[in-house]
């Protein structure tokens, strides 16, 4: 038994929480702030091919606590990053066949929250946004570039209404149309909430007419 002395030092306040609690998110990062040493985790839980798959990931500083609302609240809108500095294929690959697409455990099992409707704009890392389109609902699994060894290590949808740029959208003109100054693009997927989501589609779809 502790000490009152011995309150704040050296403990370890660890977190578990299922990611709609957005109070409990929100609380997270207060305490991270104060510097109380928070371990927060978060779980998710999917159901694919008639199995039941659990995600268990850390819930960082930078990651949005609204991250998970827009599941419960009809279309979403997703920032998704096309892995070029990993890979330039998959970058390609998603532009030319109209799809968003994540590889290998845990990121490919972002591609299987997405519903059909909902809003995914793919970023480029060092440029912006490049295209934009919205999720058919079929999850499709394939070979990471058909490579045998890699199978189902790419997990895709197909994008809808689909628009690429001409001028990629940067980081900053994403930050300043949605209103969220505080936006990482670092995460292979992440959600807006729905007015900077609807902002940014209506200025994306402007720009692909142009």
């Amino acid at each position: 038994m502790l000490k009152p002395e011995e309150f704040n030092r050296k403990q370890v306040f660890v977190v578990l929480t299922n990611g709609l609690d957005v109070v409990t998110r929100q609380a997270i990062r207060y305490w991270r702030t104060t510097g109380l040493q928070v371990r927060p985790w978060v779980y998710r839980a999917y159901q694919l091919d008639g199995q039941m798959l659990l995600e268990i990931s850390p819930f960082r500083t930078e990651d949005d606590p609204l991250e998970d609302q827009a599941e419960s609240q009809g279309a979403g809108f997703y920032i998704v990053n096309t892995n070029i500095r990993n890979d330039q294929r998959d970058d390609e690959t998603m532009l030319a066949h109209k799809k968003v697409a994540a590889y290998f455990e845990p990121w490919k099992l972002k591609i299987a929250r997405l519903k059909r409707g909902d809003h995914v704009f793919l970023y480029r890392s060092g440029e912006g946004i490049v295209a934009a389109g919205e999720a058919d609902g079929k999850l499709r699994k394939s070979a990471y570039h058909g490579e045998p060894e890699n199978a189902d290590e790419e997990y895709s949808m197909g994008l809808l209404n689909f628009a690429q740029l001409t001028s990629p959208l940067t980081a900053a003109l994403v930050k300043s149309i949605t209103g969220s100054p505080s936006l990482v693009f670092r995460q292979t997927m992440f959600s807006l909430d729905h007015e900077g989501g609807e902002r940014l589609n209506a200025a994306i779809r402007e720009q692909a007419k142009a």
